[in-house]
């Protein structure tokens, strides 16, 4: 299972993953915590819904793309933008909602947003699975995934112990289908504004992610035995 914050980290981050797992035969789901629907707030008057609905349409298209059905998304529907953090107002539903996914779906292995991945959404994101997959008492291997983190981290964190154990990922088998689903994202605009739905992306963002290796962590410092290059 992927847990993604907003609808298109599931594709920069671990299509190549999801596609290679699909292809094998393995049970593959997605978490979306969020539709995505405040990519706008500052940008037009589009409805914060019709921006839901497109992202949630442009996910199934990307989840096609990669072997993944429209039963494999999952929509949480918590607040873009207000994820709440430990501690905070709304954190115990959101960690019993993505809890009880996990019981019913029973991953081996989850894939959730890094702690550091400079996006308040996405560290939220990080609590929330982590917190959920403790109270859910499931079994599986945890692994971490970086999206903003590529772009925006300074690399003087880049030694930090939370960024040790990361190994990359071949998914050179999977990279044309990959860049067809980013395609997907970023080239379907709000008619308002004409600005794609997932919002302007910084110049050179996609960049890491048209590469022919996805790269995790793993808290635990044992990745998974079919794992690229450490």
């Amino acid at each position: 299972m992927v847990i993604a914050p907003h609808p298109d980290d599931e594709v920069f981050a671990t299509a190549g993953l999801l596609a290679l797992k699909a292809r094998a035969g393995a049970p593959v789901s997605v978490a979306f915590l969020t539709s995505g629907e405040a990519s706008h707030q500052n940008c037009c008057d589009t409805p914060a819904e019709e921006i839901a609905q497109a992202r949630r349409r442009l996910a199934c298209e990307a989840g096609m793309r990669l072997g993944l059905g429209a039963q494999a998304l999952h929509w949480l529907g918590l607040p873009d933008g207000r994820l709440p953090r430990e501690r905070q107002e709304g954190f115990a539903a959101a960690v019993s909602a993505v809890a009880e996914l996990l019981r019913q779906a029973a991953p081996r292995e989850v894939y959730a947003p890094h702690p550091l991945d400079c996006w308040a959404d996405h560290a939220a994101s990080s609590e929330i699975a982590a917190e959920a997959i403790r109270r859910s008492g499931l079994r599986c291997a945890v692994h971490w995934y970086l999206v903003w983190g590529w772009h925006k981290l300074p690399l003087r964190r880049l030694a930090e112990p939370r960024l040790a154990n990361a190994w990359r990922l071949d998914i050179t088998p999977a990279l044309s289908v990959k860049r067809q689903a980013i395609h997907c994202y970023r080239q379907a605009v709000a008619p308002r504004c004409g600005k794609p739905y997932i919002g302007v992306l910084p110049p050179g963002f996609a960049t890491p992610f048209e590469a022919p290796s996805e790269v995790f962590f793993t808290p635990s410092g044992a990745p998974p035995a079919d794992a690229g290059e450490g």
